[in-house]
């Protein structure tokens, strides 16, 4: 196996962290993308080699792709970068990983399985918080009772940070796409729009808003439970702009209303100092139908840029030791429910249950 690996989307928000902090921890990769000035400026900051590969040229994909143990994958939107670069990596035999939380990704990654073990590599999408910190507590919940039949996820940030850049633009480009649930063993769009829950993710009961989230397909490949609904904690206000913007969602359905929704309301990343004062819970449930149920969470940090960069750096490092699975795999079929434990900053703790 080739010692180094391609970071594709290098000179993205999140892509840059991931390489600075593989750089920290004796990594090289070969940072890749689409941007030559971009790249070449951060490749010598960092010290690294640099490559541009587009990504409407397969054969040149191909080509690189042949000298590589696998690519990592940061650049967004996934729903357009991740299908030419999975495609190259079963012509050639690489693994990939990428950071995605769209379900749409998920979704066509998973038709790839038989084709990726017939190949002898690895889909591994989701390989940041979206979705490794609600799929490993999936897991884990999934074998606290018998036969569990309905799996419920929230989580919240409690602090300053905002979400990276690319994910707010990413959450644009899926209004377009609508709702989802896992339902009976189904992916559907939910009868009800809007659906609140309340649930105490620690600091007392608060209304939780049901969203779209990535493991209606991973958790329902992790766990095989049937009946799976996600919520985030949010404020009054952006509740009502979450509404909002549902409500206008066929307009979406036009580039030209997403490009300017993506001038007019992506905000700047967050600074290091705010998300080092952020904090990220992730709450989880689990019932069977004889009335049983489970409860855990998670306390970790600022999800979307340093607890990602942290489980990207995790991930790559399995991978750079050979520690792989055929086919597509979510976080947890690859690495175990224990797998989000590995960073120190992260603690699991089991709340009431009626077993």
């Amino acid at each position: 196996m080739h010692s180094s690996f391609l970071l594709y989307g290098a000179n993205g928000y999140l892509g840059t962290q991931i390489a600075r902090l593989a750089v920290q921890h004796g990594l090289k990769p070969e940072l890749a993308g689409r941007n030559k000035a971009a790249l070449t400026e951060l490749g010598k900051a960092l010290n690294l080699n640099v490559t541009v590969l587009p990504l409407d040229d397969p054969s040149r994909l191909e080509q690189r792709l042949k000298k590589t143990a696998f690519i990592f994958n940061c650049a967004g939107p996934f729903q357009t970068t991740a299908l030419p670069l999975v495609t190259a990596c079963l012509k050639t035999q690489t693994h990939y990983l990428d950071i995605t939380g769209e379900l749409s990704v998920f979704e066509s990654l998973l038709r790839y399985d038989t084709a990726a073990i017939n190949n002898k590599i690895m889909l591994l999408p989701g390989a940041g918080f979206d979705v490794a910190a609600t799929d490993c507590l999936a897991l884990y919940l999934s074998t606290q009772i018998e036969q569990p039949s309905h799996l419920t996820l929230a989580f919240e940030s409690q602090g300053p940070a905002t979400l990276p850049p690319g994910t707010q633009r990413t959450a644009i480009e899926l209004l377009a796409y609508g709702d989802r649930i896992r339902y009976q063993g189904q992916l559907l769009k939910p009868q009800r729009r809007f659906k609140q829950k309340t649930i105490d993710l620690g600091s007392g009961p608060k209304p939780c808003l049901r969203i779209t989230w990535g493991d209606a397909v991973t958790a329902f490949h992790s766990t095989q439970i049937p009946t799976i609904e996600n919520y985030l904690s949010l404020p009054l206000r952006q509740q009502q702009l979450v509404r909002l913007s549902h409500y206008a969602s066929p307009l979406f359905q036009f580039a030209p209303i997403r490009q300017l929704a993506k001038k007019l309301l992506v905000m700047p990343p967050p600074t290091l100092e705010d998300c080092q004062k952020t904090q990220t819970t992730v709450w989880g449930e689990v019932k069977n139908q004889q009335g049983e149920y489970f409860r855990a969470q998670l306390k970790g940090p600022e999800a979307g840029s340093l607890w990602t960069a942290d489980i990207a750096l995790q991930m790559i490092k399995k991978v750079l030791a050979g520690d792989t699975k055929s086919g597509f795999q979510t976080p947890a079929t690859a690495y175990g429910a224990d797998f989000i434990l590995e960073n120190h900053a992260v603690q699991r703790t089991d709340l009431n249950h009626s077993v």
